[in-house]
C-alpha cells in the first residue's frame, strides 16, 4: 500500500490559498496533488521589517586475540525518530460527523468504511502524506476495517497544561552573512524575501542535530525566477481553520510548525512555531487553545508570541510541518 502513496507534485504557483470551511471532512481532505500544488510561496514578498539583532549561535584490547569494542549507541536526530516508524498508538476521531477510511492515502482512493465522531481507533504507523494508517470498527457495520484517514481529524492524545519549548535555534534573515544572498536566479535577497528560508533553516537545524544557516538551506531549495520558493516534499502544507489544534498536537510530538499570515495591505510574513506555554489556564478542549499560548522565532522582527504575529498580519494562509520521507 504504502507503495502507492509515494508521489509528488511540483509546486507552480504564488501563495494565495483561502483556508477550508472545515464544515464537510471529504472536501479537506486533498489529495497529495493539490497540496503539492498549492503554491510555491513567494518566500515573503513584501518583505516584512527585517529588523532584529545577529544570531548566537576505536581502540581494540590488548592481547593475542584483539577484540572489537562494542559500539557507541548513536542518538539519533529528532528527525531520523520521525522516519524510524511509530508502535501502533491509540487515536480519537475529531471530525464534527462521520471520517471517511480509504483504502490508500490519498483523498480520491475509494471509501471503505467510516469512523464516528470521537470514536477511538488504533493508528498503526506514521503520518504519510497527510493520512495516518488506521485500524477500527466501522461506524455502520460494527466489523473491524482498516485503511488511511486524514490526519486533521485524528488526535493521538488528550489536552494536557504541559508546556513544551522545542530547542530551536533563532535566525535573523538580515543577517549580515547571508542578507544580501540572492534567492535563486531572482533580484530578491534573503532580507527582502527570505523568511520561510529562513524558517526552513531553523526547522531543519533542529530536525536533524546539526547547524544548518540560512543560506546552507537557500542551496538545498530550489525557487522560481522571481525568488518565489517551491516546497519542498516532505513538509504537508494545512490550510485548516482549526490549525492551532494542529500545532498543538505537532509541538507536543516535537515538531516545529512554520506558519504563514499577510498584512491587510496583502504583504506576506513567515515566522516557525516553536513552544507551547498556556500558563495557568487549562486546557480541556480545542476551544481553549489561542494564539496567546504559542511561542514563535520570527526572522524578520522581535515578536516572541503568536499573537502579536497575528495582530500585525491577521490573514492567515496556512502551515506547514514536516512528514518524513
Amino acid at each position: 500500500m504504502i507503495l502507492a502513496c509515494l508521489f509528488m507534485v511540483v509546486c507552480l504557483s504564488a501563495c494565495s490559498a483561502s483556508p477550508d470551511d472545515g464544515a464537510n471532512h471529504d472536501s479537506t481532505e486533498r489529495t497529495a496533488a493539490a497540496d503539492s500544488l498549492a503554491q510555491a510561496d513567494a518566500d515573503a514578498r513584501g518583505a516584512e521589517e527585517g529588523v532584529g539583532a545577529e544570531n548566537g549561535f576505536p581502540a581494540q584490547s590488548a592481547g593475542e586475540e584483539q577484540q572489537e569494542e562494542a559500539p557507541e549507541a548513536v542518538s539519533l536526530s529528532v528527525k531520523e525518530q520521525l522516519t524510524v516508524g511509530d508502535e501502533p498508538r491509540d487515536g480519537w476521531v475529531i471530525a464534527f460527523e462521520t471520517l471517511n477510511v480509504r483504502r490508500f492515502c490519498y483523498a480520491q482512493a475509494t471509501v471503505v468504511g467510516s469512523f464516528a465522531a470521537g470514536q477511538q481507533i488504533t493508528v498503526t504507523g506514521p503520518e504519510v502524506y497527510g493520512f495516518y494508517p488506521v485500524t477500527g470498527t466501522d461506524a455502520q457495520t460494527g466489523q473491524q476495517i482498516e485503511g488511511y484517514c486524514s490526519a486533521d481529524y485524528i488526535s493521538l492524545m488528550g489536552y494536557t497544561e504541559d508546556a513544551v519549548q522545542l530547542d530551536v535555534a533563532l535566525y535573523k534573515q538580515t543577517d549580515g552573512r547571508w542578507g544580501d544572498l540572492y534567492l535563486g536566479e531572482s533580484t530578491h535577497t534573503m532580507a527582502e524575501i527570505g523568511c520561510t528560508t529562513t524558517c526552513f533553516a531553523m526547522c531543519e537545524s533542529y530536525l536533524t542535530g546539526t547547524e544548518i544557516l540560512p543560506d546552507q538551506m537557500a542551496s538545498q531549495l530550489i525557487y522560481s525566477g522571481e525568488g518565489n520558493l517551491y516546497w519542498p516534499e516532505d513538509y504537508y502544507q494545512y490550510y485548516g481553520t482549526d490549525y492551532l489544534v494542529k500545532i498543538y498536537q505537532k509541538l507536543h510530538q516535537g515538531i516545529p510548525v512554520l506558519i504563514g499570515s499577510r498584512r491587510t495591505s496583502g504583504s506576506q510574513h513567515w515566522v516557525l512555531v516553536t513552544g507551547f506555554d498556556p500558563g495557568d489556564k487549562e486546557i480541556d478542549s480545542a476551544s481553549d487553545l489561542s494564539a496567546a499560548d504559542f511561542v514563535i522565532n520570527d526572522p524578520g522582527s522581535g515578536r516572541t508570541s503568536l499573537d502579536q504575529f497575528f495582530r500585525d498580519l491577521p490573514r492567515y494562509i496556512k502551515i506547514a510541518y514536516y512528514i518524513g520521507q
